[in-house]
């Protein structure tokens, strides 16, 4: 296993879906691996770039060092048939890297299309839709 996906996921469930923390994050360390390491104490009141609240929320994620959790979503993706593709991997998709919010994490179930090769459409959603998000999420799929 890719021991960098390890803190990947860890880095992915701390920060959270949709957060422009986590990549604010990795462009301040280098890597998930180097936030992992890295100290809260690293994390200035005055960080460019930083609001409070992230700031805040920053420091948090850095004292809260145990990958172990992440250690059990690896295996349960892995019983389920899932791969996990991160930033550090070769097939994780460059257009998504730009990404002001990017993901930090893909669960893939089957193939991972050439995103270079076409025009794609996602829906991202929540996992307590309404019963109008089911619709629209329906229709525009």
């Amino acid at each position: 296993m890719n021991n960098e996906k390890i803190y990947w996921v860890w880095f992915a469930e701390a920060v959270g879906a949709g957060s422009s923390l986590g990549v604010k994050l990795v462009n301040r360390f280098g890597s998930a691996r180097r936030v992992y390491e890295a100290d809260p104490s690293e994390i200035r009141d005055d960080l460019p770039g930083f609001n409070k609240s992230e700031i805040d929320r920053a420091r948090r994620i850095l004292s809260s060092g145990s990958t172990d959790g992440a250690e059990r979503i690896i295996e349960a993706a892995e019983n389920c048939g899932q791969r996990i593709v991160v930033p550090s991997d070769d097939d994780f998709p460059l257009s998504l890297k730009n990404l002001r919010d990017a993901p930090l994490a893909l669960y893939v179930l089957g193939a991972l299309p050439r995103f270079d090769r076409g025009l794609f459409v996602s829906v991202v959603g929540t996992r307590k839709m309404s019963d109008y998000g089911k619709v629209t999420a329906f229709s525009l799929g």
